[in-house]
């Protein structure tokens, strides 16, 4: 009798941190998931310098040799044939400076508003001048 009183304790402490470590599936990470879909299609940039406004296509598409990339096609309406490349951190979207033929992109980031707006400030320095600029990239497709 005097070791179930002392077992009976024990017993109930373990069943009560027993109902505490109820696992479920809320803070698991979907292994299946890629940060970077949410960027991923073909969006219409509106871009203003100064007082001048440009309206231009940008696709952001995944880039395949590096999982943790995106490349961003036509972005700061450097052409059809460059492709700039993004980190994905988020809601973020990070360009690291980086040459794209004869212009740098510098401190360009944007964020993911809502699945269909992406909010930018970039620089570009084309060797002489240093424009900033703001963004908004609407999803088409």
């Amino acid at each position: 009798m005097k070791k179930f009183k002392l077992l009976f304790p024990v017993l109930i402490a373990l069943g009560l941190f027993n109902t505490g470590c109820e696992e479920t599936d809320d803070f698991l990470p979907n292994e299946n998931s890629d940060p970077r879909d949410e960027f991923i299609g073909k969006w219409n940039c509106n871009e203003t310098e100064l007082k001048s406004t440009e309206d231009f296509t940008v696709t952001i598409q995944k880039d395949p040799d590096n999982s943790s990339q995106v490349l961003l096609q036509n972005f700061a309406l450097l052409g059809q044939n460059k492709y700039p490349y993004g980190l994905i951190t988020g809601d973020k979207i990070t360009l690291p400076e980086q040459e794209t033929g004869n212009v740098t992109i510098k401190d360009a980031s944007g964020e993911l508003v809502d699945e269909n707006k992406i909010e930018w400030e970039y620089t570009l320095f084309d060797g002489a001048d240093e424009n900033k600029y703001v963004a908004t990239f609407t999803r088409i497709e």
